[in-house]
C-alpha cells in the first residue's frame, strides 16, 4: 500500500519490546501467533461476506468470486491421478490477490479487537492507549500487545475464539509464543494455561531480522552475514565477469543489506565485514588468488564522480535511518509514527527532544541523524503557530537554538515558544530585536516568508526538486562527495555493453595490470609491450601509441566521421572523446560503444596473446569491433531523422535503419506595411559534417 513500510511494524516492535526484561513499568505481554496453515483456512462464504458489508463493487465482487473458485484440482498417489475436484476453502498460494484478501479478514480482527479495547472490555498495553494500537499484522504475522491481567487475557482469547468461529482460520499453539514484562510468576502461569501458549524468550526473529528487549550485540546479526555468504556461495560455479558480479552485488546482495539499513544501526564490524565479502566477490570471485584493482571507497562513488555507483554501507545505513526523520516531520499515517508522536513527541516537536534515556537503540540511531536532516528539511510557514522557534528548522540558515544557548523564561526565552509569537506585531518573547542570539539573525527573520495558501506550516525536502524525500539525495547529504569526472556518460551510456564499460571504467581509472606495474610491484622485470614488443606497456602506448593499436583506432575514428589520428596521451585522448561523443543521437550512440568496444576488444587481444598465446592480426580486432556495434545497433526497428549527415554515417557502419522526417515547424508570415515588399529567398549548402545547413534572405 502506498505510505506503508514493512520497517513501521519491525521500528513499532523494537519500541514496544524495548525493557520486557527490566523490572519496572505495567504488567504488559506481548503474544506472537502463528496461524496454521493461514491462506488454505479462509472460509469463503466469510470472506464474501465481509467484502459485501465492505461496500466492494459488485463487478469487483464477482470477478473475485469467480478467480477464487473456479480453480480445480488432481492428486497424484502411485502415480495414478484422482478425479478432477474442486475447493471449498483456502486462498491459493502465489495467486496477487491472495495477500491483499487475507489482510482484509484479518483487519476484522483487528477491528474486533480495537473495539473492545475502545469499550473498555480489552486494555492496552502501555503507551498504545492514545494511538489506539492492539496488535502489529503483516500478511500472516500476528503480534498482540496488551495489559497482563486474568480478564484481558480471557477476552483475548474469547475474541480469536469468535474470529476463527466465522473465517476458519485456527491458532497453532505450539508455533505461538507469549513474552510477559514486570510480572509475577503466578499470573504468567494463570495466563499460560488460560491461552494455552507456551512462554517465549529473546531474541525473537520477526519478518525475518532479530528482536530483542535489550541492544542487539554484533553476534545477533550474524544471520545477515551468513545470508550473503549463502548468496555468494550459490553463485560459486558460475563463470561471471566484472560487469555480472557488480550487478549482482547491485541487486541481490544490496537489496538483502538494505532491508536491514531500514530498522537497525548496524555495527561497524559487521558493516566492514560485509564490504569484505562483497569486495572479495567483485574482484576475485571465488578465486583466493588477486588484487582488489580499486579501492572499495573509491568503487562506492557515484558514476559522475568515477565510481560503479555503490555506496558505502555506514551512509546508506544513515540516509535510510534519515527516511524515519521525514515521515515524522512529514506526519506520514502509519502506526510507527502515531506510537512516536504520542509517545515521545506530545510536549516537543522532532528537533527539540533529548535522546530519551529508555528506548531502543533503533530509535537513538534514527534521532542522531537530525544533525545532518536539519540541513535538508525546511518548514515553510503558513503562521509558524505549529513550528519552534529556537529548534525547529524554519530558517534557511538553519535553527536559532546552539548547544552553548541557555533557553530559560528568566532570559525571555521560552523553550516552547512559537514562531507566530515571534512575528507577531506584538511578540511574546522579550525584546527580540535586542536578544543576542536572534540580533544577528533579525533580518532574515524578519525577511521570512509565510504561506497562507497552506494548510498548516509544512516541511519540504530541499535536496530534491519536488519537496519530497528520497533516499538517493540523504546519501548525497551524508557522505563526502568527489570531483565529478567528464567521462562517465561515454563510458556508462545506455547503449554500452555492461562489460565493455567496466573494463572502460577500469581502464580510465589506470587499474588494469600491465607489465609496468608488476615490474613496479617487483613480480616480473619484463616490461614490454605484449601487442609490439618494442616499448614499455604503460598505458598510453598500450592504448594509444603502440603501432599495433594506432591502425585500429585510426580507421575507427574514420568510421565514426573524424579524419585524424589517436593522440598518444590517455587523459587527453578520453578529454577529447567527452567532449565530442556528448548528446543522445543515434550516431552519439554508436560512437560511444564503438569506444567503449575499442578498449575492451584491444585489452583481450593483449590478454590473449600473455595467457593464450594466440596472436591476431589488428583487421581481426578491427572487425570484431564493427561486429559489436553492428549487433547491438541492427536489432529491432530503428528510426533516425532523415539528412544526408545520417545516412553517410550509417552507410559507412551498414547499419539499416528506418529514416523519418523532423517534426515540422510552423511559421507565420506577416504581411508588410502598405507599399512594401517582402522577397524571401531559402537555400542551402553543404556543411562539413555532410549535414544540409539553410541558407536564406530576406528582403
Amino acid at each position: 500500500m502506498t505510505g506503508r513500510h514493512i520497517s513501521d511494524n519491525i521500528l513499532l516492535c523494537q519500541e514496544l519490546l524495548h525493557d520486557y526484561h527490566a523490572p519496572h513499568g505495567m504488567a504488559r505481554f506481548a503474544a506472537k501467533l502463528d496461524i496454521r496453515k493461514a491462506f488454505d483456512s479462509v472460509n469463503w462464504s466469510f470472506l464474501f461476506s465481509l467484502l459485501h458489508r465492505l461496500n466492494f463493487p459488485p463487478p469487483f465482487l464477482a470477478w473475485v468470486v469467480e478467480c477464487i473458485t473456479n480453480p480445480s484440482f488432481v492428486v497424484a498417489l502411485n502415480g495414478e491421478q484422482s478425479r478432477i475436484f474442486s475447493g471449498n476453502r483456502s486462498l491459493r498460494q502465489g495467486c496477487p490477490l491472495s495477500p491483499a484478501l487475507f489482510s482484509i479478514v484479518l483487519q476484522f480482527f483487528s477491528d474486533s479487537l480495537e473495539l473492545l479495547a475502545t469499550l473498555g472490555h480489552y486494555q492496552y498495553h502501555a503507551f498504545c492507549a492514545q494511538p489506539g494500537i492492539t496488535l502489529l499484522c503483516f500478511a500472516d504475522d500476528l503480534f498482540i500487545f496488551g495489559k497482563a491481567t486474568i480478564p484481558n487475557a480471557a477476552m483475548l482469547q474469547q475474541c480469536f475464539d469468535d474470529f476463527s468461529l466465522v473465517s476458519g482460520l485456527t491458532l497453532n499453539q505450539e508455533k505461538s509464543h507469549i513474552f510477559f514484562a514486570n510480572y509475577s510468576p503466578t499470573l504468567q502461569l494463570q495466563i499460560l494455561a488460560l491461552l494455552g501458549i507456551p512462554a517465549g524468550s529473546f531474541p525473537i526473529t520477526y519478518l525475518g531480522v532479530p528482536i530483542s528487549s535489550k541492544k542487539l550485540k554484533p553476534n545477533d546479526f550474524e544471520v545477515l552475514t551468513t545470508r550473503v555468504q549463502r548468496c555468494l556461495a550459490s553463485w560459486r560455479g558460475r563463470v561471471l565477469s566484472f560487469a555480472s558480479r557488480l550487478q549482482l552485488i547491485r541487486s541481490v546482495l544490496y537489496g538483502t543489506i538494505s532491508y536491514w539499513l531500514n530498522v537497525f544501526k548496524l555495527p561497524s564490524g559487521v558493516m566492514r565485514r560485509l564490504e569484505r565479502l562483497m569486495a572479495k566477490f567483485l574482484w576475485r570471485g571465488h578465486s583466493e588468488h588477486g588484487s582488489h584493482k580499486v579501492a572499495w571507497h573509491s568503487v562506492c562513488m557515484p558514476k559522475e564522480e568515477g565510481g560503479l555507483g555503490l555506496r558505502r554501507l555506514a551512509d546508506w545505513n544513515q540516509a535510510s535511518l534519515m527516511r524515519h526523520i521525514w515521515s515524522l516531520s512529514s506526519s506520514q499515517d502509519s502506526c510507527w509514527v502515531s506510537f512516536i508522536l504520542a509517545r515521545w513527541l506530545h510536549h516537543h516537536s522532532l528537533w527539540s527532544l533529548a535522546p530519551p534515556s529508555r528506548c531502543s537503540a533503533t530509535w537513538k540511531a534514527i534521532l542522531d541523524t537530525r544533525s545532518i536532516a536539519q540541513h535538508c528539511i525546511r518548514i515553510l510557514l503558513r503562521d509558524g503557530s505549529h513550528t519552534l522557534v529556537w529548534h525547529d528548522p524554519w530558517l534557511a540558515e538553519g535553527p536559532l537554538h546552539s548547544p552553548a544557548l541557555l533557553l530559560t523564561p528568566t532570559l525571555g526565552r521560552d523553550f516552547f515558544a512559537t514562531v507566530n509569537t515571534l512575528l507577531s506585531p506584538t511578540p511574546l518573547l522579550a525584546d527580540p530585536p535586542n536578544d543576542p542570539a536572534i540580533q544577528t539573525r533579525w533580518t532574515e527573520i524578519c525577511s521570512s516568508r509565510c504561506f497562507h495558501r497552506f494548510y498548516r506550516d509544512t516541511f519540504v525536502w530541499t535536496p530534491t526538486s519536488s519537496g519530497r524525500f528520497n533516499t538517493k539525495s540523504a546519501w548525497n547529504a551524508t557522505r563526502i562527495s568527489g570531483a565529478p569526472v567528464s567521462w562517465h556518460r561515454v563510458i556508462w551510456a545506455m547503449s554500452t555493453h555492461p562489460r565493455f564499460s567496466f573494463i572502460a571504467w577500469l581502464a580510465d581509472r589506470q587499474a588494469l595490470t600491465l607489465r609496468t606495474k608488476l615490474a613496479a610491484w617487483g613480480i616480473s622485470t619484463i616490461q614490454t609491450c605484449y601487442l609490439c614488443n618494442l616499448g614499455n606497456e604503460t598505458f598510453d602506448h598500450l592504448f594509444f601509441a603502440c603501432p599495433y593499436t594506432g591502425p585500429i583506432w585510426a580507421h575507427l575514428l574514420h568510421m565514426c566521421g573524424y579524419n585524424r589520428a589517436p593522440i598518444d596521451s590517455w587523459q587527453a585522448e578520453l578529454t577529447w572523446v567527452a567532449n565530442h561523443f556528448q548528446g543522445r543521437s543515434f550516431e552519439v550512440r554508436i560512437r560511444q560503444l564503438c569506444f567503449s568496444a575499442t578498449i575492451y576488444r584491444i585489452w583481450a587481444e593483449r590478454n590473449q596473446r600473455a595467457f593464450q598465446n594466440a596472436a591476431h592480426h589488428h583487421s581481426a580486432v578491427i572487425h570484431s569491433i564493427i561486429h559489436d556495434t553492428k549487433t547491438k545497433f541492427s536489432s529491432g526497428n530503428i528510426t533516425v531523422l532523415d539528412n544526408p549527415g545520417s545516412r553517410n554515417f550509417l552507410a559507412h557502419w551498414n547499419i539499416t535503419a528506418s529514416f523519418s522526417l523532423g517534426p515540422e515547424t510552423p511559421f507565420f508570415w506577416l504581411a508588410p506595411p502598405p507599399g512594401w515588399t517582402a522577397v524571401n529567398c531559402d537555400g542551402s549548402v553543404h556543411s562539413f559534417l555532410w549535414a544540409l545547413e539553410p541558407l536564406g534572405t530576406t528582403t
